[in-house]
C-alpha cells in the first residue's frame, strides 16, 4: 500500500493496481486507472460490495448496472 502512495514521486514505485481496483475500473470503464486507484477501491468497498448501486455516484457509468445487473462486487 504505502508503494501505491509513492507512485509518481519516486521511480521506482510502481506497483501493479490491485485486482478490486482493475475490476472496478473495468466496470465503469476507466482506461487510466494508477490515479484513482483508492477511489476505485473505495467505490468498490462502499458500493460495489454492498450492492448499494442506486446510491453509487458513479451509477450512470456502471456496466453491470446498465446490464441490469447488481454488481458482484469482488
Amino acid at each position: 500500500i504505502f508503494l501505491r502512495e509513492l507512485r509518481g514521486r519516486w521511480e521506482k514505485a510502481k506497483p501493479k493496481p490491485s485486482r478490486m481496483a482493475v475490476e472496478t475500473a473495468q466496470r465503469i470503464g476507466l482506461k487510466k486507472i494508477e490515479p484513482y486507484e483508492s477511489a476505485l477501491v473505495r467505490l468498490n468497498l462502499e458500493y460495489c460490495k454492498k450492492r448499494r448501486c442506486g446510491e453509487c455516484p458513479v451509477q450512470e457509468y456502471c456496466k453491470e448496472r446498465s446490464r441490469g445487473r447488481p454488481s458482484s462486487g469482488s
